[in-house]
């Protein structure tokens, strides 16, 4: 078995260009999608984990709104 790994955008361009895998871990949204095109089996998502994400600015620069 083997175990590979990248981005949502480099994992979803090799399933879209026809590698075969045994576990995708994805985003919510590509899961939905690939569910959508019956390329994953329906009811076999699953919640793994989740994630946060932090923005910070550097003292005296504007706040992003």
């Amino acid at each position: 078995m083997a175990l590979d790994n990248g981005t949502v955008g480099q994992l979803t361009k090799r399933v879209d260009d026809g590698e075969s895998f045994d576990v995708l871990v994805l985003s919510p949204k590509g899961i939905e999608d690939y569910a959508k095109k019956g390329k994953i089996a329906p009811g076999t998502e699953a919640k793994l984990a989740k994630v946060g994400v932090g923005v910070m600015v550097k003292e005296g620069r504007p706040s992003p709104t």
